[in-house]
């Protein structure tokens, strides 16, 4: 097979693609935010648990923080009200609440989800709003590179208060608890 000709010919295809005018979209529908989440918390459901039991029994006294995990989202306006989107992120040193926390071993995390975000007012230059996702978390654990352990499971995110600041280009902060920590703040481009 002749693969320079193929080569070619997908060039051509994606600078005809790119030539060709977008109309799947409608213009001002599209979002994109990129993120810093501070006290992120992949594994919900066990530290929530892990947590009520500390404190019912005071067992845990070693508790680790992670460090600020970085998320990138897209958010499709489907009414002035709701956007549906989805969005990713990553956690160079995640923390849990179990015996890898100490010892050498080192996590990483891979978070994916689905979101949804309920807008309470909207004003040129102002948004107040609610976001809510559920997804699924891929963390590698190794122990000074001689061991490695992989887990999945699932993840959720509720923020009940966020603001937006801007129009086409601005800033945007919320405050929740999951996967993109309790504050979570960055920027954001509509188009």
């Amino acid at each position: 097979m002749n693969f320079s000709l193929l080569k070619t010919v997908g060039i051509c295809v994606l600078i005809f693609c790119a030539r060709s005018p977008g109309c799947g979209q409608d213009k001002g529908k599209g979002e994109w935010n990129a993120a810093v989440g501070l006290y992120a918390v992949e594994d919900v459901a066990t530290a929530a648990f892990q947590a009520f039991l500390d404190n019912l029994f005071g067992t845990h006294d070693e508790q680790h923080v992670s460090k600020p995990v970085v998320f990138v989202t897209y958010k499709y306006h489907i009414s002035e009200r709701f956007a549906l989107g989805g969005t990713t992120g990553f956690n160079g040193n995640s923390k849990s609440w179990d015996h890898y926390n100490r010892d050498g071993w080192r996590q990483r995390t891979m978070t994916s989800a689905m979101e949804g975000t309920l807008y309470w007012a909207k004003r040129p230059g102002f948004d107040f709003y609610s976001t809510a996702g559920a997804g699924f978390y891929l963390r590698e654990r190794s122990y000074y590179e001689t061991q490695k352990d992989t887990d999945a499971g699932p993840t959720m995110y509720l923020a009940p208060v966020g603001l937006r600041f801007g129009k086409d280009v601005g800033c945007f902060m919320e405050v929740g608890y999951g996967y993109k920590g309790i504050f979570n703040a960055g920027l954001s481009l509509r188009f």
